[in-house]
């Protein structure tokens, strides 16, 4: 009953406690340091945690607690380096990494608070985002639950199903079963021999060439875009080139790590002047120096995370940081566990919007052809996009899908996602979501109000992907016979539950797939009856256990029950949907 009348935080309150607990940081004892010499222990710190994790990890095979186990560094790293270049003073003058014997201990001492300011820079979002709710309790803890969303919460699911690194697949090659064969080419080499070249990052590069095959087979599934397309001034291939370059010397760095355990943190964390990564970088990839160099500034971390009119740039997804004057140190940690597409998109978003505005109408082009192509084998057209004219305001209805079989349509708005690893990039996604609600319920009402025969035979007709005989079919069609129902369509993520229409689902691309094609073959109509009804079982005590989650900071203490969860089981898509009665 005590329960009833407990008094929950107003916003007032909750700005309060938000000072009271951002006062506590730049008080740790590594922020009397020189910034130069805290970056280069907090990223020794970081290299050496993953290489332990991945060690045990691949020991014991727990594929399942990978990719939520590797989230916690990143997540205190993307906090510990900003603090650092916050209130750190002036970076040192020598260029020789010199370690001092208490800052090790020092930066552990941030990276542990980070972790937990992690979680509750968390929480605060969430509760100025009525996300959340918090009260205090009679022992003085902050007691924070979590507010049901007005749509079926399909967070679980989400982590499962639509990341665009499943568990099954994250890092194929270049974390789990490439490994052996990788330490194999390493030691063909001599580990002493390369030892003494490591700090000169002298590599022979038939060495590197061998690793390089392995890394780009193991991560093709991380590159989805043609590599002809311009970033600004250098293309996608020349990207990939320069990345599985890095991944590839990474991968030498973890070997010799592994081989032996005393190295210096200055050879696991490689630092040099940046003309002489370009050298270095320039030769081990094949690309020309001049476009080396813009990529590597590209990314490098400026020390800027945010600034006007300029996305937000996390630490965590650039491998360079500049220490010293003109030196950049290189984590291998941060080059290998990344999604190297999607990154280099957010940085060029960052650095050059104009260009970025252009790839995200290449992207959505390249979305609806795809599933044009796919979805035809199963009697399944795609046409679009179509134009069409609401209060005046000129609009595209991005993709219908047409099953001539069953005279039932569906009317898909197209959004391409990045896969979310912070809680403001849950939030920006899931306001496009809720964007892209209002736009399928716009083209839905403006298809069956009737009037769009004309429309629907002007867009076959200019269809480029369309085959003639495909397109001699639907013209034969009379879509006012047709069933028609609103889809979004998610490359990604389906979101949390916050953005939500009844009468509309979201599906990500991957679960159309399973569902339309291997392993269920479903009429369109059952695909959609699945996404509206949210057939999907992902089971608590199944695929995942939860627990309360307690956590103090600056002498605040938190629990949120039933919000800590642990993946256990991995969700299948042969049996993760409840099919009974859909065709």
């Amino acid at each position: 009953m005590r329960d009833q009348f407990v008094q929950m935080l107003d916003r007032k309150q909750l700005e309060e406690l938000d000072r009271d607990i951002d006062q506590v940081t730049g008080r740790l004892a590594i922020f009397s340091r020189p910034r130069d010499i805290a970056v280069l222990h907090v990223l020794w710190l970081f290299e050496r945690y993953l290489f332990d994790h991945f060690e045990e990890s691949t020991k014991y095979r727990r594929s399942a607690d990978y990719p939520s186990n590797l989230a916690n560094p990143h997540d205190w790293l993307a906090f510990a380096l900003p603090w650092i270049f916050d209130f750190c003073s002036a970076p040192e003058k020598p260029k020789v990494y010199k370690p001092k014997g208490s800052v090790e201990a020092e930066a552990l001492e941030l990276c542990q608070s980070a972790s937990t300011y992690c979680d509750i820079w968390t929480m605060m979002t969430r509760l100025f985002k009525d996300w959340s709710t918090a009260h205090w309790a009679s022992d003085g803890t902050l007691v924070v639950n979590k507010v049901q969303p007005p749509g079926p919460d399909s967070t679980m699911a989400d982590y499962f199903m639509n990341a665009a690194d499943p568990p099954e697949a994250m890092a194929a090659a270049t974390i789990r079963s490439g490994v052996d064969r990788l330490k194999r080419i390493v030691q063909k080499y001599g580990i002493s021999r390369l030892s003494a070249q490591a700090p000169r990052m002298d590599y022979p590069n038939d060495l590197i060439d061998s690793i390089r095959q392995v890394v780009v087979a193991g991560t093709a599934h991380l590159w989805e875009f043609p590599e002809s397309w311009d970033l600004g001034g250098y293309t996608l291939h020349d990207f990939k080139a320069v990345w599985t370059s890095l991944v590839s010397i990474s991968q030498i760095i973890n070997t010799l790590n592994a081989a032996d355990t005393g190295r210096k943190p200055a050879e696991s964390t490689p630092v040099m002047g940046m003309r002489r990564w370009i050298r270095k970088v320039s030769n081990w990839s094949g690309v020309d120096a001049c476009t080396v160099a813009q990529i590597l500034k590209d990314i490098t971390f400026e020390g800027v995370t945010k600034s006007k009119n300029r996305s937000r740039i996390d630490i965590s997804i650039q491998p360079f940081i500049p220490v010293f004057e003109d030196v950049l140190v290189f984590s291998p940690a941060l080059a290998m566990l990344a999604n190297p597409e999607r990154n280099i998109l957010l940085l060029v978003n960052a650095k050059r919007p104009s260009v970025h505005a252009d790839l995200r109408n290449r992207k959505e082009e390249l979305q609806r052809r795809s599933l044009k192509e796919i979805l035809r084998q199963r009697g399944i057209y795609g046409v679009g996009p179509l134009p069409y004219t609401t209060n005046g305001k000129k609009r595209d209805l991005d993709l219908l899908l047409i099953e001539p079989a069953h005279k039932f349509a569906v009317s898909c708005e197209l959004k391409w996602l990045n896969p979310a690893d912070w809680l403001n990039e849950v939030i920006a996604n899931e306001e496009q979501l809720a964007d892209g609600l209002i736009q399928a319920r716009k083209a839905w009402k403006w298809l069956i109000a009737g009037g769009r025969q004309s429309h629907y035979e002007e867009a076959i007709q200019r269809d480029s992907v369309l085959e003639e005989g495909d397109k001699r079919l639907l013209l034969n069609e009379h879509i006012a016979d047709y069933e028609f129902r609103p889809l979004l369509l998610s490359h990604n993520q389906i979101g949390s539950g916050f953005a939500f229409d009844p009468d509309i689902p979201i599906l990500s691309d991957r679960m159309l797939h399973w569902l339309l094609l291997d392993p269920h073959r479903l009429s369109l109509k059952g695909c959609w009856t699945v996404g509206k009804e949210r057939r999907w079982c992902v089971q608590e005590g199944i695929h995942y256990i939860r627990s309360d989650k307690v956590n103090e900071y600056a002498g605040l203490k938190i629990r949120a029950p039933g919000q800590g969860i642990t993946p256990r089981e991995a969700w299948k898509p042969t049996t993760g949907f409840e099919l009974e009665g859909i065709q």
